[in-house]
C-alpha cells in the first residue's frame, strides 16, 4: 500500500512542532512529496547533477544559503535556475535564513513551494524523519485481534467465528491488555518491526456473539487497553484435526511472514475443555524464554541426548572389559588353555564356554563337566599354604619340666643322676 502526502498536509499536521512558514504562499502546496527521504541539494548548486535526486524535499541550510549569497548574481541565478530544472517537490529554508530574491522568483514560477523554519538544519531532519518514516512505512490489515500479554504482542489469527475475541477477552480479565479487536491496522517500521493499532472507528470496541458490542475500556478501565503494540507472535486458532499431525516438542519451530517480516508462528488446534486462555499465556512466556536464550524444547533435546551418550559409553566401556577371570593374566590363560581358546581378546560375544563378562561382575566358568559319577574332592586344610610346612620341635623351658614329664626310665640325656 503506497502512502503519498501533499506539502499542504505537511503544513497542516506539522506545522507547530517543525515551526514551519510558507514563503511562496499557496504556490505549490499540492505537489506531492513521493519519496520519504529529505535531503540537502550539495553540488548541484555547484553545476554538477549527474547523481542529483530531484524527487524529494530539499532543505537549504546556512552553507548552501552562504554559498548562494557569495555567487555574483548572474551566478547565483544560473545555479538557481539548474537547481529548479529538476522536479522539486519543495524546498526548505532552515534557521529562520531570509533566501535570496532569484530563488522566491524561479519557485514561484516553477510552483515549487518554499518554506522556512526557525529550527536547525539538523533538528529539523530529526523531527522529520519519524514523520515521513510513519507516513511512508508499508502497511496492511489483516482481520484477527491483538492483544498485549506478559509485554508480548500477540496476534491471533483464524477463521470468523473460532474464539478470537472470547480469547482476548478472558485474557483482559486476567489483567492483559487489549490493543485491537476483528480488525487489525499493522504498519512495518524500519527493517523488521511491525506496529499493530485498531481501527479509529471500533477502537477499543468488542464484538461478542450472543452478547453484542462492548466497550472495554468502559468496562475495565483504561488499564486494560493499549493504542499500540509490536506484534512479535502469531497464535494461529484452528478447529481439532484427528487425521492432523501437530507439533508436540517445539523443535520445529514455525513462521509466517507480514510485510516481508518473519515472525512465530504457534498453531492451537481448539477442540472442547482446552484452556485456551493459559495456552496463550503460556505461549507468550515462552517466548520471553527465548528471547532472553533459554529454549526448553532444545535444552530437553540435549540433556536427552547426552543421557543417551552416556549410556553408550559405559556399555563401549564394559564391552572392552577384559579382566574376566579373578586370577588375572595367568589364570585367564590357564582358562583359556582349558577351553581351547587361545585368543588374546575375549568380548561377550565370544562363543568359549570359559570366560564371560557380565555388566556388574567379572566371572570364570569350567567348560561342561563329563558325564557320569562326579568324583568327590579331597578336603583341604583350613590353614593357609604357608602353615602345611613342617615345624621344628618345641624345646623344653627347663630340665626340670622335662624330667617330670618323661622320667627317669625315659633315658634323657639332659638329666644324669649323681653318682
Amino acid at each position: 500500500m503506497t502512502r503519498q502526502i501533499k506539502i499542504r498536509d505537511l503544513l497542516a499536521r506539522k506545522g507547530d512542532p517543525l515551526e514551519l512558514e510558507p514563503l511562496t504562499g499557496d504556490a505549490g502546496l499540492d505537489r506531492v512529496i513521493p519519496n520519504p527521504e529529505a535531503s540537502s541539494p550539495g553540488l548541484v548548486l555547484a553545476g554538477f547533477t549527474a547523481r542529483f535526486v530531484g524527487d524529494r524535499l530539499h532543505v537549504l541550510g546556512e552553507t548552501e544559503i552562504s554559498y548562494l549569497n557569495s555567487l555574483a548574481p548572474e551566478r547565483r541565478r544560473a545555479a538557481l535556475e539548474t537547481f529548479f530544472s529538476f522536479d522539486l517537490p519543495g524546498v526548505v529554508v532552515t534557521k529562520g535564513q531570509d533566501p535570496p530574491p532569484e530563488l522566491l522568483e524561479l519557485a514561484r514560477g516553477k510552483g515549487v513551494a518554499v518554506i522556512r523554519t526557525r529550527l536547525k538544519t539538523a533538528e529539523f531532519f530529526r523531527r522529520l524523519r519519524p514523520f515521513l518514516d510513519a507516513v511512508f512505512a508499508a502497511a496492511t490489515t489483516v482481520h484477527g485481534s491483538l492483544a498485549d500479554v506478559f509485554g508480548v504482542g500477540l496476534l491471533f489469527t483464524g477463521r470468523s467465528g473460532i474464539g478470537k475475541s472470547e480469547c482476548v477477552l478472558d485474557l483482559v480479565e486476567r489483567g492483559h491488555r487489549l490493543v485491537a479487536d476483528d480488525v487489525v491496522h499493522i504498519t512495518r517500521h524500519g527493517n523488521d518491526i511491525l506496529m499493530g493499532r485498531g481501527h479509529e472507528l471500533s477502537h477499543h470496541f468488542m464484538e461478542i456473539r450472543g452478547v453484542g458490542l462492548i466497550d472495554i475500556k468502559g468496562l475495565f478501565g483504561v488499564r486494560a487497553v493499549r493504542q499500540q503494540k509490536r506484534i512479535e507472535v502469531v497464535v494461529q486458532l484452528e478447529d481439532w484435526d484427528a487425521n492432523r499431525e501437530y507439533d508436540r516438542t517445539g523443535l520445529d519451530t514455525r513462521e509466517t511472514v507480514l510485510l516481508d517480516v518473519h515472525l512465530p508462528l504457534v498453531t492451537v488446534p481448539l477442540n472442547p475443555g482446552k484452556n485456551l486462555t493459559v495456552i496463550c499465556e503460556v505461549v507468550s512466556m515462552n517466548h520471553l524464554l527465548r528471547y532472553g536464550g533459554v529454549d526448553s524444547a532444545k535444552a530437553f533435546n540435549e540433556r536427552l541426548i547426552r543421557t543417551m551418550r552416556e549410556r553408550t559409553e559405559v556399555e563401549e566401556y564394559l564391552e572392552e572389559d577384559y579382566e574376566t577371570c579373578p586370577g588375572g593374566r595367568a589364570s585367564r590363560a590357564r582358562c583359556a588353555t582349558r577351553t581351547g581358546n587361545r585368543t588374546s581378546r575375549l568380548s561377550p560375544a565370544s562363543t568359549s564356554p570359559c570366560c564371560s563378562t557380565s555388566s556388574s561382575t567379572a566371572t570364570c566358568r569350567r567348560s561342561k563337566p563329563p558325564s557320569g559319577p562326579r568324583r568327590r574332592a579331597p578336603a583341604r586344610s583350613a590353614r593357609p599354604p604357608h602353615e602345611h610346612r613342617a615345624l621344628p620341635r618345641r624345646r623344653p623351658a627347663h630340665p626340670r619340666a622335662s624330667r617330670r614329664r618323661l622320667g627317669p626310665a625315659a633315658g634323657c640325656g639332659v638329666h644324669r643322676p649323681r653318682g
